[in-house]
């Protein structure tokens, strides 16, 4: 079972007499159903989303690790080659790479030939605006009541890059540092 990094959609594999094993999608906020994905010929064991949303990895008994596009309802990929279950799967943060780790006790990296066009570099996107306003949030003093937060927000380096970090996670990892600090500071700003 796992949550999107939005906090929208949950996936879990479940099992239907005449489908097989399947993957249930669901959205949290409309408490329904989005999709089912089938495909797997085992149990799933571990699923993962992409930093967007968009896609789903799956792995399981049948040895397979599976990518699909849930907007499609699609298998992209059937990667096949451990000798074991799927116990755990992760797409890397620029949606390249996608690791498993297999009862077989092998790890394994796939490159991804995607047909997808990833974001150029960019300095800032308005849907990295929350992440920001969370940051600066967290990084702003507490005022004496204890509850409440007061004055200029303050952070360090390893703060920003574990910021940049966190953007990375929720697919926002094409963005230039020096434009998603511009930002901040900007915000800062205008909290003052």
């Amino acid at each position: 079972m796992n949550i999107s990094p939005n906090g929208q959609l949950l996936a879990f594999g479940s099992h239907d007499d005449e489908e097989g094993y399947l993957i249930s999608v669901w959205n949290l906020e409309k408490e329904q159903q989005v999709c089912y994905l089938n495909g797997h010929q085992g149990i799933v064991r571990t699923i993962a989303f992409s930093p967007d949303g968009q896609f789903l990895i799956s792995g399981g008994d049948d040895k397979t690790v599976r990518v699909w596009k849930i907007s499609d309802e699609k298998e992209i990929y059937c990667l096949e080659g451990h000798l074991g279950s799927i116990t755990s799967v992760a797409l890397s943060v620029d949606g390249r790479y996608v690791a498993s780790g297999s009862r077989d006790k092998t790890v394994r990296i796939w490159a991804l030939d995607w047909d997808y066009d990833f974001p150029a570099p960019a300095d800032w996107d308005e849907g990295a605006r929350p992440y920001l306003d969370i940051f600066l949030t967290l990084h702003t003093p507490y005022a004496p009541d204890g509850l409440s937060r007061v004055g200029k927000p303050q952070w360090t380096e390893e703060d920003f890059q574990k910021l940049l970090q966190e953007l990375g996670y929720r697919g926002y990892g094409w963005l230039r540092p020096q434009g998603v600090r511009r930002e901040l500071e900007k915000m800062a700003k205008e909290r003052k």
